[in-house]
């Protein structure tokens, strides 16, 4: 069993994005977290699914989880801290935390990098920077209002096989003979140049390899707002997975199932196999009828990734703020204030009326 104490006084120990080490808050010793040279390992997606007794583990030994009961989101910590309010939802945590249940174990982690003053700096750069923005808004700052948590996602790699079916267009020019009348009212003849496109058969076969087809495993954020929030650099920044990195912080079991996350992640695929056959079929325009793709050497990881959270509700509004912990990246909703918009508009209309009041009696001297 990993433990947590500080080696000096035995109080609890932290996670330091800033220096990346543990940390105790009580007394300051440093502890380094034992680096390996493992890499986060890709799995057998088939294996995977034919294996009734796949692989389950909790993300440590000491986790603890709790349910929250407005969103349902299901959030892990480690000892001693405590649930207060939920980062998707703002509502407070009621439940009682248990001992947390086995997920598909983790592969790789990204452990955060930007630390929780950095990231309420941001924050506020964020929020100063908004027009019209409720005043309420610059709660979100305060210390007790942004939550550090990972959020669950998957990666699939494969290789791909895809027969195709389609037409080629190829455009050709006519020279077309047509009259019309000048500007003198007589008849005067012309010619002009007419495209065409000649369509014929087009089949064939294309080969794709795809690394790290990204898919979130949370329901309860955004997908435009995930995707605004990369790049993550996958490969440079992912380590093998260490419980160590999450003390501190809280986890968000994944709330997509891996068979789920790989229907995401086809559609995705597809997407650039439709790309790849209309640069196969070639042409000046491309018609595609069928594409039968054959998926090869499927493999996957359960990652975990870091971000600044707060969640906020503004009259009947619910909205969140997330801040990539390794970039920086701020995407946010936000709501409007209808006074300071009102005030505004009443603002420039009697400024437009002083104008013109100005220059009538400006005239009338």
């Amino acid at each position: 069993m990993y433990k947590y104490q500080c080696s000096n006084c035995g109080a609890d120990l932290v996670f330091s994005p800033n220096k990346s080490l543990l940390k105790c808050d009580y007394c300051g010793h440093e502890e380094v977290i034992k680096q390996t040279n493992e890499k986060p390992q890709e799995r057998s997606y088939e294996q995977h699914i034919n294996n009734s007794h796949a692989r389950l583990e909790k993300l440590s030994t000491t986790a603890i989880e709790v349910s929250c009961s407005d969103c349902g989101a299901n959030i892990t910590f480690e000892p001693p801290q405590v649930a207060g309010s939920c980062p998707f939802c703002a509502a407070k945590i009621v439940a009682q935390p248990k001992v947390a249940d086995p997920t598909i174990a983790p592969e790789g982690i990204i452990p955060f990098h930007i630390g929780r003053q950095e990231a309420r700096k941001n924050l506020r750069k964020w929020i100063q920077k908004l027009w019209f923005a409720p005043n309420d808004l610059k709660q979100l700052a305060q210390p007790e209002k942004i939550q550090g948590v990972y959020l669950p996602f998957w990666t699939y790699d494969t290789e791909t096989c895809s027969s195709y079916s389609g037409q080629r267009g190829d455009y050709y020019y006519e020279t077309e003979t047509y009259t019309e009348e000048d500007e003198n009212g007589e008849q005067v003849t012309k010619t002009r140049e007419i495209k065409h496109t000649h369509w014929s058969y087009a089949s064939g076969m294309v080969n794709c390899s795809f690394d790290d087809v990204l898919i979130p495993g949370t329901k309860l954020i955004n997908f435009q707002c995930l995707q605004a929030l990369e790049p993550w650099d996958l490969k440079e920044s992912l380590k093998a997975y260490e419980p160590s990195y999450l003390l501190g912080f809280e986890a968000q079991r994944s709330q997509v199932s891996l068979e789920e996350g790989f229907l995401s992640a086809k559609n995705i695929i597809d997407d650039q196999i439709y790309v790849a056959v209309e640069r196969d079929i070639g042409g000046d325009e491309q018609q595609i009828d069928s594409v039968s793709t054959d998926y090869q050497q499927l493999t996957f990881k359960h990652i975990l990734l870091p971000v600044w959270m707060s969640s906020y509700r503004y009259r009947n509004g619910q909205f969140q703020v997330i801040i990539n912990a390794r970039t920086g990246e701020i995407q946010a909703e936000r709501p409007y204030s209808k006074i300071k918009i009102f005030c505004a508009i009443l603002g420039g209309i009697l400024f437009s009326t002083a104008i013109i009041l100005i220059v009538i009696w400006l005239k009338n001297r």
